[in-house]
């Protein structure tokens, strides 16, 4: 039974539309959706004012930006049909239709979806669509195999052209514990269940449950929502909110009262792993253990004074132990010194953890995008430059991309570069439960401290859906730093870069992405990776110099 049911949903869609107006309703696309790199293909173009600062971006802005994009897009270009692949998911939120109810094979010709459905009555202000979610992948280093699988279901809806309610289940598994919070990976991780099997082999399962329910009007939205998050102008990896970690449920606020200014509000409710003792009791067999308590609060502020400038900054506070602290739920505020307020500045002891960043965006020049993010966790100006003081604890990324086709004859070809630098004790923080991290998993870039990486692409998009990237990397890792107080003060003071190195990769390799349809992927790759140093860094399949083969597909977002 289940097995039919599997195969099912693996080839239809039940969905149901009634009539309606352009919804207004905020119902979030997940950071994984390949149609943010479109966006950000059609934003270097100058087809559209795209904020790539914080991820996710609601299905009604994505709508709005892909239908601004298809009215100055060349016509018949490989772009233009491009966005016109993606439009057709978006329909839902952007068409007037008929009520209907029906079954939507999931196959495309490259010009109109094929469809079978019954036509009903339906309430005009409500409509709604339930998609299924599959993945997999197979993995070979030439030794051994590595089989990743999913499974699952999505809804959404709108309800009165104001409210949106969705919800994302997927149930996932992996034969190789790859995910795990202290690899050093950009794969998304998960709250890992061992000891399980797949196909006779030992699996770690896990599920992730995203969605929400949301309130917007003209200039904005509010809602509760659990989603992964993504701060921080990037190509390869943001250092503000990476949103490697396990998704979190939080409080989201968003405006955007006129057309240079947005804003940017979320509370969230992490994950500490850290066993409160006062509330941990006995009971037959053992003890129930219970989390101290973790939240971040963080804010982004979004100003574009300038044609084709952005500048973004903001600020977040990790804080525990207390329960809900009402201070930091008045979105605008400066948390670090709220929590002054709060805690008073004489100990780190008594304090929470607080951060500031900055995110500069430049598209003045038709076909390039230059940007800079900056995630300050503590810097004294006054010592800024002196090598035994300094307490300059950051992370700073320097990027670019360039579409050639906005100048030359190379249509369909964009080359993206990338430095990323984060020096030692950044992301971490002497009290284990407002460290940077939410069920252990560094919430910041993907590297964590002491570390940098360079990176660079060629991206070629020869016919539509297909994307072909040929890529190099080179990450540095240094030691982590031991915390202690010496003489009465931190020694944190005049920390060195990356000395020495204790680990380097190397990955040089070609991916390639093929959007039959919009929800529907195929993927592979072949990388040749060398790895020299601390083995432990990251999983024993990809240790030494090995040759990657990975090739998968995914159904559904």
């Amino acid at each position: 039974m289940r097995a039919l049911l599997i195969t099912f949903f693996l080839f239809v869609y039940i969905h149901s539309y009634a009539q309606f107006v352009p919804a207004q309703g905020a119902i979030y696309e997940p950071v994984n959706s390949g149609v943010y790199d479109l966006l950000e293909e059609c934003a270097s173009m100058g087809y559209v004012d795209f904020d790539a600062a914080t991820f996710p971006k609601t299905r009604v802005q994505i709508t709005q930006l892909l239908d601004s994009a298809s009215k100055r897009a060349t016509a018949g270009s490989r772009l233009s049909k491009d966005i016109t692949l993606w439009q057709r998911d978006h329909a839902f939120e952007s068409k007037k239709r008929r009520s209907q109810f029906g079954v939507k094979a999931c196959w495309d010709d490259g010009q109109k979806s094929k469809e079978l459905w019954y036509e009903q009555n339906s309430d005009a202000d409500f409509k709604f669509r339930i998609a299924p979610y599959a993945s997999g992948s197979l993995m070979s280093n030439g030794e051994d195999n590595v089989m990743q699988r999913g499974i699952g279901l999505s809804f959404i809806s709108y309800l009165g052209g104001k409210v949106g309610l969705y919800a994302r289940l997927t149930d996932k598994g992996t034969t190789a514990d790859f995910l795990r919070a202290d690899y050093l990976s950009n794969e998304v991780g998960g709250n890992l269940k061992p000891n399980q099997t797949f196909f006779g082999q030992q699996s770690w399962d896990y599920s992730e449950l995203n969605g929400g329910i949301t309130y917007a009007w003209d200039w904005g939205h509010v809602g509760i929502v659990k989603e992964r998050l993504e701060w921080g102008s990037n190509q390869f990896g943001a250092n503000i909110l990476s949103g490697r970690n396990p998704s979190n449920v939080m409080i989201d606020l968003e405006m955007k009262p006129t057309e240079w200014f947005s804003f940017k509000y979320v509370h969230q409710w992490l994950v500490s792993e850290v066993i409160d003792s006062t509330r941990t009791y006995l009971i037959p067999g053992g003890q129930r253990q219970v989390f101290t308590n973790k939240n971040l609060a963080a804010n982004m502020f979004s100003l574009g004074p300038w044609k084709n400038v952005r500048f973004n900054f903001g600020n977040s506070i990790v804080y525990a132990d207390n329960g809900i602290d009402p201070i930091y739920l008045i979105p605008i505020f400066f948390f670090k010194s709220a929590d002054h307020n709060n805690s008073g500045a004489g100990s780190n002891q008594l304090g929470q953890n607080a951060q500031l960043f900055g995110d500069l965006s430049y598209r003045g020049i038709k076909g390039l995008w230059l940007y800079t993010t900056l995630f300050v966790d503590e810097v004294n100006v006054g010592r800024i430059l002196d090598e035994e003081n300094h307490t300059n604890l950051f992370s700073l990324k320097i990027g670019t991309r360039i579409n050639t086709g906005a100048f030359s004859d190379l249509k369909n070809l964009a080359i993206k570069a990338e430095y990323t630098r984060t020096n030692p004790w950044t992301y971490r923080h002497q009290i284990p439960s407002t460290t940077y991290a939410s069920n252990e998993y560094g919430i910041g870039h993907y590297l964590g401290e002491n570390a940098e990486e360079w990176a660079a692409s060629i991206e070629y998009r020869p016919v539509v859906g297909l994307r072909v990237e040929l890529m190099h990397k080179l990450a540095y890792k240094g030691s982590d730093h031991e915390y202690a107080i010496i003489n009465g003060n931190a020694n944190v003071t005049g920390l060195e870069f990356l000395s020495p190195a204790r680990w380097r990769r190397s990955q040089t390799g070609v991916r390639v992405d093929y959007h039959m349809m919009s929800n529907l992927m195929f993927t592979g790759s072949f990388v040749m990776s060398k790895t020299i140093g601390d083995e432990s860094r990251q999983h024993p399949f990809f240790n030494g110099d090995r040759s990657l083969l990975d090739l998968g597909f995914r159904l559904g977002l």
